[in-house]
């Protein structure tokens, strides 16, 4: 099992550090630059990224999807209630949710089951244990290295 900290900020960056590994993801709209924690070895992939935390649910209009259950997921040390979803959208990109648990009455993905093909196929579940909405952040969290 991997722990990550995962940062957003609309409308299109994203700040993934690996942790024990020290390493760090940046999405910044347009390129996704990979870089050691002490910024030794830094990779540059000119790709745009097509999802972040905050376009989950929006993704999921695109998708079908079907109530499989109810579960309790851990969020901030409190037991949420959330409704269970299956997602389908037949293998369109490189990465597709699969599941999604949606916390009831407060509506954000809590844990997220997806399928990402890049660099190879894996099933990856992002349970997000500790979460805070509408942080304010700073732009330079999302320049690492020499971005």
């Amino acid at each position: 099992m991997s722990y990550i900290n995962v940062a957003f900020k609309k409308p299109d960056r994203m700040r993934i550090e690996y942790l024990p590994e020290n390493t760090v993801s940046v999405f910044n709209g347009s390129a996704v630059k990979i870089c050691s924690g002490n910024g030794s070895k830094t990779i540059t992939l000119n790709r745009v990224v097509d999802f972040y935390y905050g376009h989950f649910l929006e993704m999921l209009k695109s998708y079908e999807v079907t109530l499989v259950g109810e579960e309790k997921v851990v969020v901030n040390n409190e037991s949420k209630e959330c409704y269970v979803l299956a997602a389908k959208d037949g293998g369109k990109g490189e990465v597709e949710i699969e599941k999604v648990w949606v916390v009831k009455g407060e509506w954000y993905p809590a844990k997220i089951q997806l399928r990402v093909s890049f660099p190879e196929n894996n099933t990856v579940t992002l349970h997000f244990v500790s979460m805070e909405l509408d942080a304010t952040l700073s732009d330079s969290l999302f320049e690492p290295c020499d971005l």
